[in-house]
């Protein structure tokens, strides 16, 4: 949504009333219309806020209610078997998985969260020797002494700071490590690192801890995460670019999209931008209630024994099969990558080859409620 100014929760709940009656006459259960009510009403303390996503089932309640940094394009409601998947596919492209360690020569602050999320998914605080980390101010026979006491100190507690991004990036994997604080204790932080880690490691001065406003840093994050999305990006076009040229790796059109798809094999789901302000407007293809059962026309559907056929927006099928099977989705600029249909697809294995043992697909479908403010 575009800030006006004004409170955001006060803007959330104008956006959300007319969505809700959406909602209402499509028989969303009162209950859960109360609980999107209360969720919508919760105070946004956050100036970055720009946006709301929520998804939520008749049985379960809510499921998802992300607060996002980047303002949706339109506000939308939608109810049906299959969740609208579109906000949440261009939430998971905005976003940059990253870690911020903030560090002094005593330890440091860790804050890990992903781009266009307004809120904390884990920090952590991890704190050294905080006895003789200062260097004398004053000569004296014993000052080397006590100056490489001080340094040991401040390399061990950079190896305690070291040691927990290590293992943080060994079982979690964040696409990159921003580094911020004191320089000496940055320097020795990174030095201290293992292989995987350093490689991540993107530097971002300003930082300090213990400060609560920190509005350049700030400014200077922001820049960061959105030049990594930016290279993560063209990384994704230059492969999509190649395997097309190759012939192998990587196709576009829907009906390409679709067949592989259906089959599985789709490591990497390309679409324009313009579909944001498409869906419900553009084609339709068929599908069932597994990921994988969607089809230009019903008889390929039907031959595989598929129950339960109905025409689904082709841009929310193939999102519900990359989301399905498991694959990542980028969008990009009309114009940025040769796309036929505005969908291309990163493969995992080309047609004709033996393909891994088959993934399983989801149970049977549930109603849901899928709200972008």
């Amino acid at each position: 949504m575009t800030r006006a100014g004004g409170r955001p929760e006060r803007e959330f709940a104008d956006r959300w009333r007319p969505l809700r009656r959406i909602l209402e006459l499509a028989g969303t259960p009162g209950e859960l219309l109360g609980m999107l009510d209360d969720a919508v009403a919760i105070p946004v303390r956050d100036e970055l806020v720009g946006g709301r996503l929520l998804v939520a089932t008749d049985s379960d309640g809510i499921l998802v209610d992300r607060p996002l940094v980047a303002a949706p394009v339109v506000s939308r409601v939608a109810r049906g078997a299959t969740p609208d998947l579109l906000p949440a596919a261009v939430y998971s492209d905005e976003s940059v998985d990253h870690v911020v360690v903030t560090v002094d020569r005593a330890g440091a602050d860790l804050l890990r969260r992903g781009w266009g999320s307004s809120d904390v998914a884990w920090q952590a605080t991890v704190e050294g020797e905080r006895t003789d980390i200062d260097q004398p101010r004053t000569g004296g026979v014993s000052e080397g002494h006590v100056v490489r006491r001080t340094q040991d100190a401040w390399v061990r507690n950079a190896q305690a700071v070291a040691s927990v991004i290590d293992r943080l990036v060994a079982s979690d994997g964040p696409e990159i490590v921003v580094l911020t604080g004191d320089t000496r204790a940055v320097g020795l932080v990174e030095r201290e690192l293992g292989t995987r880690a350093r490689s991540l490691v993107v530097e971002v001065p300003g930082g300090a801890r213990g400060v609560a406003t920190q509005e350049v840093f700030d400014a200077r994050l922001r820049g960061a995460l959105e030049s990594h999305r930016v290279r993560r990006r063209g990384a994704v076009v230059a492969r999509l670019t190649e395997g097309l040229a190759r012939g192998r790796g990587a196709l576009t059109g829907l009906d390409a999209v679709v067949r592989a798809s259906r089959e599985g094999r789709v490591a990497e789901l390309v679409l324009e931008t313009t579909v944001q302000r498409t869906i419900g407007e553009g084609p339709l293809v068929w599908a069932g209630d597994e990921w994988s059962a969607l089809a230009l026309t019903p008889d390929i559907l039907v031959a595989q024994g598929e129950p339960h056929l109905r025409e689904m927006d082709a841009v929310i099928a193939v999102l519900r099969a990359a989301i399905g099977q498991d694959a990542g989705v980028s969008f990009v600029e009309p114009g940025t990558a040769p796309l036929a249909d505005g969908v291309g697809a990163i493969l995992r294995w080309d047609a004709g080859m033996p393909p891994p043992p088959a993934a399983t697909g989801g149970g049977r479908g549930r109603p849901w409620a899928t709200a972008h403010v």
